[in-house]
């Protein structure tokens, strides 16, 4: 794998403060960083310099991230890249970096340097004896000016025999990734929001040749491979790159402003880049003099490059991202305003150029929803495309604020920003009131005011409505924010719903009470005690913060220790509640260890347990008389 950055990224001003890299005790825990995936406790490891600050997980028993990465053999992650931000930002994207898809026991995780001579550093070992004569040693290292990590691996066959090891890297969650075109090609990924305005990116200064085929490389007694890489973070994919590329002499910065039609900047549009690559099936067209509106034969040209990354613009309009020298194209877009595309030429001669793409004027709905008191109140807004009309898509599904073609709000006065069109528009909340729906066509830049009451049908007084069974990000499974889960149930009318992420003890309360949705919704900390068999929902629990899984037991195959173990947690609790989600009635009820034979399942659970999904299960042929397997 040839170079994709130079060592000219590792220069270090000595006018900026030093680094620093310092282990996390009970005094140091506010000093981790936070952010929608931060997942810091005592006992990790913080490097932090002028730009950005990290978490590296440390030697912990059963440290891992959430449900996303300990699932399979030695499924704990010590001295992984646990969290990454830019200084003071709190917007931490990263569930994990695992380099060498480092997984398992290790030796030791430690401060090799602590910043005192410019350079900050912490290492994990995991020593061959210990893991079958392979010796891997990863290093994370940060100076001043540095903008993310460097990331060093080393793999030795310390042992008699040939081994296959892990070489390639591992990292989660986001909504896209890519690779951008630049040499070798620098990993990029996008946070899970876009409106979280970050991204991170990856370029390797030293691989082996085959680094990005190969997954599993063989090596015999005595094989070395070291690994080189340096992390990056920045307001978004884009930005991350650049910083990469801003090493090589051929980095240019290439910026500009986004405006409407009125001249008011665009603070939200997302500006997707592709670098042209000029191939016999690519044909050239001539860059124009200025931004042209994106036809059908420009969105055939852009497929068959190859996307960079992908940037925004900020408070003000404004945006800037450093490039290599070539021929690329620009991709504005907007909500409500379309898109427009640019052919941009990055070379020296022009680098600084601004270019000033002009959307058109936001068109959009703007809502007044009330109860029969006047309040206003949580709701969900639908937009469906009518005949003539592309069906709206308003964000990724996993958010409440822009999902496809639904707004999830916690109040009932919001804006919602959609391209012109004709639409039927449906506001509902929950299935015990009323709902609205009124045709609207909306042209560029118009703002259509929709205003109405929802009425309650049907008569709870007495009753609570709940679900017993949700997740967030902080799940591992479920990449949905959660604020954006809270949202989504206030916008249904639940109006209890028990905390219940994967392994890890949480409370909502903090989410709801910051949203003002207090009144609405409430919540109790509680827990889904998850593994490969029986999935255990249990509260109330208090959570012990910055412990792993916030002080939460360990899960069990035999669902009645699982059951047992949850009903003692921290003591007993006479309203404690245990349930058993999606079920397998076969294993749980009839045949526990799925030989084809009914045994019972396994006796006495139904003693230890208060409920069961009665509409989210799978059973067998069993109870059909036919032999069956467990799902």
């Amino acid at each position: 794998m040839k170079p994709i950055f130079l060592l000219s990224l590792l220069a270090a001003s000595t006018s900026l403060a030093a680094p620093e890299a310092f282990e996390v005790g009970p005094e140091q825990k506010d000093r981790l960083p936070r952010g929608r995936e931060a997942d810091g406790i005592i006992g990790d490891f913080i490097l932090r310099n002028d730009k950005v600050e990290a978490v590296i997980s440390g030697n912990l028993p059963l440290r891992r991230a959430n449900m996303s990465t300990f699932y399979g053999e030695g499924g704990t992650t010590p001295g992984c890249l646990y969290d990454l931000t830019l200084l003071g930002a709190n917007n931490d994207q990263l569930t994990i970096f695992q380099p060498s898809q480092q997984q398992g026991a290790v030796s030791w995780v430690r401060v090799v340097k602590d910043g005192a001579d410019g350079e900050a550093a912490v290492e994990c070992v995991a020593t061959a004896p210990n893991r079958d004569g392979m010796a891997k040693r990863h290093v994370y290292s940060l100076k001043a000016g540095w903008q993310g990590l460097m990331v060093t691996t080393t793999i030795t066959n310390e042992g008699k025999v040939p081994r296959k090891v892990l070489v390639s890297d591992k990292w989660t969650n986001f909504l896209r990734t890519g690779v951008a075109p630049v040499g070798s090609g620098i990993m990029w990924a996008e946070s899970v929001d876009p409106a979280d305005r970050a991204g991170y990116a990856v370029g390797y200064s030293k691989a082996p040749e085959d680094f990005a085929t190969v997954r599993l490389r063989e090596m015999k007694p005595g094989d070395s491979v070291e690994i080189v890489r340096f992390v990056a973070v920045g307001n978004s994919p884009l930005d991350a790159v650049g910083v990469i590329v801003k090493s090589q002499p051929t980095g240019q910065a290439v910026g500009g402003s986004v405006k409407d039609t009125t001249g008011a900047a665009v603070t939200d549009a997302t500006v997707t880049v592709w670098k042209t690559l000029k191939t016999p099936q690519t044909v050239e067209d001539p860059a124009p003099a200025a931004p042209v509106p994106l036809t059908s034969e420009a969105v055939s040209a852009m497929r068959t490059s190859r996307a960079m990354g992908i940037g925004y613009t900020d408070a003000k309009g404004r945006f800037e991202f450093v490039l290599p020298e070539g021929s690329y194209r620009f991709l504005f877009a907007a909500p409500g305003r379309g898109e427009i595309q640019s052919v941009v030429e990055v070379s020296g001669g022009n680098a600084g150029a601004a270019i000033e793409p002009v959307l058109a004027a936001a068109a959009g709905v703007a809502f007044d929803i009330r109860d029969e008191a006047g309040q206003p109140i949580p709701c969900k807004a639908q937009f469906l495309a009518q005949p003539g009309t592309e069906p709206v898509n308003l964000g990724p599904q996993q958010r409440a604020h822009g999902c496809r073609d639904q707004w999830h709000s916690e109040r009932g006065d919001f804006r919602v920003a959609i391209p012109p069109g004709g639409y039927r528009v449906v506001v509902t909340r929950g299935i015990e009131y009323s709902h609205l729906a009124k045709d609207v066509t909306l042209k560029a830049g118009e703002s259509f005011e929709f205003k109405g009451v929802l009425k309650r049908l049907v008569d709870t007084r007495g009753w609570v409505s709940a679900d017993y069974h949700n997740h967030s990000t902080l799940s591992g499974d479920n990449i949905c924010g959660t604020d954006d889960r809270v949202i989504n149930l206030a916008a249904e009318q639940i109006e209890f719903a028990p905390t219940t992420e994967h392994n890890r003890i949480y409370d909502w309360r903090p989410h709801i009470e910051r949203l003002g949705l207090a009144k609405f919704l409430q919540t109790v900390p509680g827990i889904e005690l998850t593994g490969s068999a029986a999935h255990l929902n249990s509260f109330p629990f208090k959570p012990v913060p910055f412990t792993q899984d916030n002080g939460a037991p360990v899960w069990h195959k035999d669902p009645r220790i699982a059951a047992m173990t949850l009903r003692d947690w921290q003591g007993a609790e006479p309203d404690r509640w245990i349930q058993i989600n999606h079920p397998d009635m076969t294993a749980n009820f009839i045949d526990s260890d799925a030989d084809g034979k009914a045994d019972g399942g396994f006796h006495g659970l139904a003693t230890l347990i208060d409920g069961i999904e009665t509409q989210n299960y799978n059973t067998s042929e069993l109870l059909r008389g036919a032999p069956f397997r467990i799902s």
